[in-house]
């Protein structure tokens, strides 16, 4: 299994956790609101520490519904995630754009979904209802034990 695919895989599991948890790694809450946008409705935040894995230190991550639409949405977390030192790669269709993100043992695990969308790592369709002229966006940040290891994440994104 890829990097990619077991972080995305990770944060699926995680995200689908609900509540905001108090304590958690502040740098990685951090991260994760610094990238998220400024008008947004959360759905659920959640955080784990010393988790199972034996290459995650920690984890923050939340959802939103975030008016408008994948492409501007998604752009402006990339430019963030850019000028915050990380290198981004981008993956989508379906309506469901992906991007991971690595900056020395951080990783970035984001999803922004349209309405209609057919596939994610984060949630099944049927459960979610996307509100008109609004996106699901989550984002979850990863501290690993070491530095992440170079791996196929897909194209890089340009801010």
């Amino acid at each position: 299994m890829s990097r990619r695919t077991a972080v995305l895989a990770s944060f699926a599991a995680v995200a689908v956790l609900t509540g905001c948890a108090p304590g958690a790694n502040d740098e990685l809450r951090n991260i994760v609101d610094g990238l998220a946008p400024a008008e947004r409705d959360t759905l659920e935040c959640e955080w784990q520490s010393n988790w199972g894995s034996a290459d995650v230190k920690a984890y923050y991550g939340c959802s939103w519904f975030v008016p408008g639409g994948m492409a501007p949405v998604g752009r402006a977390i990339v430019t963030r995630a850019i000028a915050n030192g990380f290198t981004v790669y981008c993956d989508g269709g379906g309506k469901t754009l992906q991007l991971t993100g690595t900056r020395g043992k951080q990783t970035l695990a984001v999803e922004v979904l349209e309405d209609g969308f057919v596939t994610s790592q984060v949630v099944s369709p049927a459960d979610v209802d996307i509100p008109r002229g609004h996106v699901l966006v989550a984002i979850g940040a990863l501290e690993l034990k070491s530095r992440s290891q170079s791996a196929d994440h897909g194209p890089r994104c340009i801010a």
